[in-house]
């Protein structure tokens, strides 16, 4: 669903009887919100809200890329904001789940070290490693839920040597540049991630939420 002033979208659960967890996706370079929602609607089997920004200057059908960590932060919030004006009832009072692919990954680790989002978790694939190896590091290794994943050849390879030994990360390559290539993978990472939040207790199992065969 488009929120107003188009400034993202949030994908909603259908047959919710309870309010359900929220996830904040940033998308990657070039992209579209449309494709930032669909990256993680699929690991959590549509059951949570899925809050996905736009750039300042993406329009729909026109895709763009993120110009600072400032600007994904303030449309993050812009976007979670005009979401729960239209569907606060049902959605979860708990800071959302912060996930990022590619370029996103990288404005997703700036925003979460900066603490600019209020957030219960961080979940980045295939992105911002090299550049972002610091912050990311104390994410991985410090209190918070923090998980980095790959799935292009070398990078979980290097991950632990640039994020140090204790960052928790995972390597799903050489299988491609996206979030679906690893989907089954992500969506268990994403039920341990989240496991033992209160408002993700109902999460369908990994199993229930893939698609039958």
């Amino acid at each position: 669903m488009r929120l107003e002033g188009d400034v993202g979208l949030v994908t909603v659960p259908i047959g919710a009887r309870e309010k359900r967890p929220v996830i904040v996706s940033l998308h990657g370079a070039g992209s579209l919100a449309e494709w930032g929602c669909g990256d993680w609607m699929g690991p959590t089997g549509g059951y949570a809200f899925v809050v996905c920004p736009r750039t300042t200057t993406e329009r729909p059908g026109r895709p763009s890329s993120w110009g600072s960590a400032e600007e994904a932060a303030k449309r993050a919030e812009t976007t979670l904001a005009r979401a729960r004006e239209r569907y606060g009832a049902w959605m979860s009072d708990a800071p959302p789940l912060l996930v990022g692919f590619s370029q996103g990954a990288e404005m997703a680790v700036a925003v979460a070290n900066a603490a600019r989002l209020p957030f219960a978790a961080l979940f980045v694939h295939e992105g911002g490693y090299r550049q972002q190896s610091d912050a990311l590091g104390r994410l991985l290794a410090g209190p918070i839920r923090a998980r980095a994943t790959c799935s292009t050849w070398g990078c979980g390879a290097s991950l632990p040597r640039r994020l140090g030994p204790h960052a928790r990360t995972a390597d799903y390559g050489p299988r491609g540049h996206s979030v679906g290539v690893a989907g089954p993978e992500i969506t268990a990472e994403l039920t341990t991630l989240v496991e033992g939040l209160p408002e993700w207790s109902g999460l369908p199992t990994a199993r229930e939420r893939s698609p039958s065969e």
